[in-house]
């Protein structure tokens, strides 16, 4: 009887083998330590002084949601630590946070505030980097040769 249990367990390895983590596990876990920052560089406009910055940060601090709350910028139940650092220089408007969020809700933010300044027919936001956003001029000049040839 000893020997039928000893050939059933004769080609498993008494040991767990290590499983080897993928790429995407490795960048992910990297990511979540360092937290995100994502920049929205505002050159142009702001240069031309049709864009203020100043009301700009203002309007993504009130309107900011993080999971499913509006506004939430105050403290994190954990710590007394700060959800999302929106910060501005002259030119570039950065969004610093420990926690993820999508990228794709800073452009939507941005957008809404163009749209809601009446900036939206003459400004888009385009992605330049991985992690950053840059506000530029539509080419209306093109659009114009194009009509007339």
């Amino acid at each position: 009887m000893a020997q039928t249990q000893v050939r059933k367990n004769a080609g498993k390895s008494l040991y767990r083998k290590k499983k080897h983590r993928g790429r995407k596990e490795k960048t992910v876990e990297k990511i979540l330590k360092r937290g995100m920052t994502i920049h929205l560089k505002c050159a142009k406009p702001v240069r031309d002084e049709i864009f203020d910055l100043g009301d700009f940060v203002k309007y993504c601090k009130e309107g900011f949601k993080m999971p499913s709350r509006l506004g939430d910028l105050k403290t994190n139940v954990v710590g007394a630590r700060k959800r999302v650092q929106i910060t501005n220089t002259d030119i570039q408007v950065t969004f610093r946070s420990k926690e993820r969020f999508p990228k794709r809700y800073i452009k939507y933010l941005s957008k809404r505030y163009l749209k809601r300044t009446g900036l939206r027919d003459y400004v888009r936001v385009v992605s330049d980097k991985q992690a950053s956003y840059e506000l530029r001029y539509f080419n209306i000049q093109d659009d114009k040769k194009k009509k007339s040839e």
